[in-house]
């Protein structure tokens, strides 16, 4: 006698759905697996923060182009996935630890110069100290508040 399971079991495919940046995948249940969602939500908090406020964007451009300072945990994975993917795919060179990640899918290798102009270099350090300045003042805050709180 076959076996009936109320929710959708693993049939040896494999997910199509995938965090970009982060390599999570949503398995055949549409849903990530605990782990990999608690580091997508921690993690994306920071990263999208970190978007969002050094962005020069208006309020109104960022709310139009799908922009937020943080993912919201009570969605549906398959919503946070349509939510992510399209700000990563946008936006993935402002986060360190993507960057390489996101220029190497994002820019062909044949496309890329070996040559800067100057005013490109200056605005990708400019965009790099940014980057670097507000993470040091989210760790800041972070410390700020282990302090107050001892």
């Amino acid at each position: 006698m076959k076996r009936t399971y109320s929710k959708k079991r693993y049939d040896g495919t494999p997910s199509k759905k995938k965090f970009y940046g982060f390599n999570f995948y949503i398995q055949c249940n549409e849903k990530l697996s605990k782990r990999d969602k608690t580091t997508l939500l921690t993690n994306s908090k920071n990263y999208l923060g970190l978007i969002y406020n050094s962005s020069s964007l208006s309020t109104e451009e960022k709310q139009r182009r799908g922009l937020v300072s943080e993912l919201d945990g009570s969605l549906t994975d398959i919503e946070l996935l349509e939510i992510w993917n399209p700000i990563y795919e946008e936006f993935g060179y402002m986060i360190p630890e993507f960057k390489d990640k996101w220029e190497s899918k994002q820019i062909p290798k044949s496309k890329i110069q070996t040559r800067k102009s100057k005013f490109e270099t200056s605005d990708n350090e400019l965009n790099e100290m940014r980057c670097r300045v507000l993470q040091l003042e989210i760790l800041l805050r972070k410390s700020k508040l282990v302090e107050g709180m001892g």
